[in-house]
């Protein structure tokens, strides 16, 4: 049997692209811009070409593709921001029975690798408005 091409997952907390951060706008904390991300990691990444790139620090749920890679972010955020916008924190519709986000899933061997895209409203928004 021929062996099946395994999946490349890459992880960072930077912003590997400045495409992956909410407008400054729409951000709590504007300076936030100067602070997330890295030139540098983003070559990285791009010369990588992985199957999927999981990324932090924004604290925006995220599940998209730029130039080919997939990119998610499903962020823990603080209490704070949990409370007041899950619904920019989620990837997907994974909520517990008591509302909290659950824990994202980024590999399965059950279903052959890579969970299927999930919506996300950041990486949506972007899709509807680039």
């Amino acid at each position: 049997a021929a062996e099946e091409a395994a999946a490349v997952v890459s992880f960072s907390h930077f912003v590997p692209r400045i495409e992956l951060v909410p407008e400054k706008r729409y951000l709590v904390y504007p300076p936030l811009m100067q602070a997330v991300g890295s030139r540098p990691l983003g070559r990285r990444v791009a010369a990588l070409r992985p199957d999927l790139h999981v990324f932090g620090h924004t604290h925006f749920g995220w599940d998209g593709r730029v130039d080919g890679v997939r990119y998610v972010q499903a962020a823990l955020a603080t209490p704070r921001e949990r409370e007041r916008r899950p619904r920019s924190l989620a990837v997907g519709d994974d909520f517990r029975p008591d509302g909290r986000l659950a824990p994202l899933c980024v590999f399965d061997a059950a279903v052959g690798g890579l969970p299927a895209p999930r919506r996300a409203a950041w990486s949506e928004h972007y899709s509807r408005a680039p």
